[in-house]
């Protein structure tokens, strides 16, 4: 074994020369796949022999790869990649930093290359590294030539690592090239000596360093050190939409980026930075005013064990960083996660997954994770305000399977299913002839799809519209018990859709109780009908005894209840309306084939029925209907005719017949 132990500007001839002579020897298979310690470490003696360019393969494991003391120094082909996350075999892989660690030992991995071929390139790739001391240099000024080095790390957790032997837990050399850092993470660094750094990047000769949405918490006041060279050159350095931060906020000063001279004065460190979180930039070099940046605490999850997610859209660092321009937006993130959701990407290795997009767009038929129905109604709750949610489902139909209720609905949502592609609204008089392509279902059994509490729970901002959906089988499909301004346009409840039974609700297709006001189910042209049916042990629409209203805010207008989109067949709630509710206009609805009554004014006060078709399906034949028509038990209702007094005349009229119980009965008030 060869000890060798880095410092910060290391030159020597000697090193130089050995360098040379360990590159030497016969070409060896290229990239290995690695599936045990035994392997990794295999891969890794055979690498001064491989040819280039090298790629260690390495099969993302739950167990970590365990490394020893024999790995001090470790001479490396020109061209060397470590890549995790790949499948037995390495025929497929998923970038993620979670799923491939490799443990150091507590010792020292040290990683080279550079031998006058002119250019030599390391790259980490879905990797965690931990428990040690990493140090990489890459390229030297030789006698002859140069050799230029870069080193480029995505998708990688630095964690649990140390000093060792005078050189920082994490120690980067580039010479006359580059260190290039995307979706990073630098966390739980013990650095014990006098040294200011826990992460050390050292350029020479004319180098740059670029970070791009990196993570850092680096502990007991230690920083991120960017040092001058001691062959001369210049050193540019760029840090865009990173977190460079101190969970513990300790030592002399708090943790942040620092330059570092050494004993090279003279030497220009000139950095820029754009749309960070750290503090002030502190130490040696040019550096030029901030962009964006924050100077507040990131709101990680659980930075003691690990969990850098941000915790909140609280965070500073959410939906504020800025992809468009300078170094660029990574399509992933450290955990292979969609890296930007929202308006901006979030600074930072980890994508979080609040979206204050004004309009949300729903791509999985998941019940839970990104881009799902759930996620947008999380979304919207927590920013507030008006949201669209919008499908780019990838097939129409396409049904979503609800184990639970969506949340509660707190702020301005529409749900519109007519943005997927596929999806038309009804335009017939005679059939309901809408094309819906997302239909929502129950996976076992849910007490409701879409929900609105009381204002007393939290539902005093909340506005729901819904349109386009095809919606079946929960207890109660929609429920509004608060907020204002509500509206269900061209939906079906129950009955088949597309070729899909959307199943029969246990109570209520629709109800609207307590403190709802203002809502109109259905409104007048064919695209705004709702089929509602299906709910053959309870109500087509039940407006509770809590509605005190008036026409203007409480209308269902132009539905079809009772009977199937094909205009004839029935579809029977056993009751079509239940309104126990006041103030409500029944207005131009076909209610038709419920199973008990088809209009049920259950103690309601000052309703409207008018212009409705009871009992006859749209071609004027009549369906099994058992009950009464009409069935009124309240004060001051008015059906047919006009409220004002006035003559009924045929527009006000409502037909009614072929009701076994009666066509239109009072029973009370």
């Amino acid at each position: 074994m060869i000890k060798f132990t880095p410092k910060r500007g290391f030159r020597s001839a000697s090193a130089s020369a050995l360098l040379l002579l360990v590159g030497t020897g016969a070409a060896h298979a290229a990239a290995p796949c690695v599936a045990s310690s035994d392997e990794l470490q295999a891969a890794l003696t055979n690498a001064p022999k491989a040819t280039s360019p090298y790629t260690i393969r390495i099969v993302a494991s739950q167990t970590a790869y365990q490394l020893g003391p024999s790995n001090d120094f470790v001479y490396l082909p020109n061209y060397t990649t470590f890549a995790g996350g790949y499948a037995p075999g390495c025929g497929s892989r998923i970038e993620d930093a979670s799923n491939t660690i490799i443990d150091l030992g507590g010792y020292h991995l040290g990683l080279f290359s550079g031998d006058n071929d002119n250019t030599s390139k390391f790259e980490f790739d879905g990797l965690t590294i931990r428990h040690g001391n990493f140090f990489v240099r890459n390229g030297f000024v030789g006698v002859f030539s140069d050799e230029i080095g870069y080193i480029i790390i995505h998708d990688t957790r630095f964690t649990d690592l140390n000093d060792d032997s005078g050189s920082a837990p994490v120690t980067l050399n580039a010479i006359k090239g580059a260190v290039q850092m995307v979706d990073v993470q630098f966390d739980h660094l013990k650095q014990t000596t006098a040294d200011p750094c826990a992460v050390h990047i050292f350029p020479e000769n004319d180098s740059t360093f670029t970070a791009n949405f990196i993570t850092a918490d680096l502990s007991n006041g230690k920083d991120f050190c960017l040092d001058t060279s001691s062959e001369g050159g210049t050193f540019n350095a760029r840090i865009d939409n990173s977190i460079i931060w101190g969970s513990d906020n300790a030592g002399p000063d708090v943790s942040t980026i620092r330059g570092i001279d050494g004993t090279y004065a003279g030497h220009p460190l000139n950095l820029s930075t754009h749309n960070n979180i750290s503090h002030a930039f502190i130490g040696y070099g040019n550096a030029a005013a901030p962009v964006a940046q924050l100077s507040a605490d990131p709101h990680w999850v659980n930075p003691a064990a690990g969990d850098y997610r941000l915790a909140d859209v609280g965070s500073p660092a959410v939906n504020s960083g800025n992809g468009s321009a300078g170094l660029g937006l990574p399509a992933r993130d450290i955990n292979n996660g969609v890296r930007q959701v929202g308006s901006h990407p979030d600074r930072g290795a980890h994508e979080s997954p609040f979206d204050d997009s004004s309009v949300l767009v729903v791509k999985s038929a998941a019940d839970d994770g990104l881009d799902t129905l759930r996620a947008a109604v999380t979304n919207a709750n927590l920013y507030g305000g008006a949201h669209t949610i919008a499908f780019q489902l990838p097939s129409c139909p396409t049904v979503i399977y609800l184990a639970t209720p969506l949340p509660a609905i707190t702020s301005t949502i529409i749900v519109d299913g007519y943005t997927q592609a596929g999806a038309a609204p009804n335009d017939s008089d005679v059939v309901f002839d809408a094309s819906l392509c997302v239909l929502i279902k129950p996976a076992t059994s849910a007490t409701s799809a879409f929900r609105v509490s009381s204002n007393a729970n939290g539902g005093t901002n909340a506005s729901l519209s819904l349109r386009g959906l095809g919606i079946g089988g929960f207890g109660q499909d929609v429920i509004l018990l608060g907020g204002s301004n509500h509206s269900i346009l061209g939906n079906q409840f129950g009955g088949t859709a597309n070729g899909v039974d959307l199943g029969n609700s246990a109570l209520s297709d629709i109800t609207l109780g307590v403190d709802a006001d203002s809502f109109m189910i259905g409104s007048f042209g064919p695209a705004n009908r709702n089929v509602i049916g299906g709910s053959t042990n309870g109500n087509g629409i039940a407006v509770q005894s809590g509605v005190a209203s008036d026409t203007d805010h409480c209308q269902i207008v132009n539905n079809w209840i009772g009977f199937a989109a094909d205009g004839v067949t029935a579809l029977p709630n056993a009751f079509g309306i239940n309104l126990s509710g006041s103030g409500c206009s029944v207005y131009q609805n076909y209610i038709v084939g419920n199973s008990i009554h088809q209009l049920w004014i259950n103690g309601g006060n000052d309703n409207v029925v008018q212009n409705n078709v009871v009992g006859y399906n749209i071609y004027a034949n009549h369906l099994p209907n058992t009950g009464v028509g009409i069935l009124v038990a309240g004060n001051n209702n008015v059906i047919g005719g006009s409220a004002m007094g006035a003559a009924p005349g045929s527009l006000l009229a409502n037909i009614v017949g072929f009701e076994s119980g009666g066509g239109i009965v009072v029973s009370g008030g």
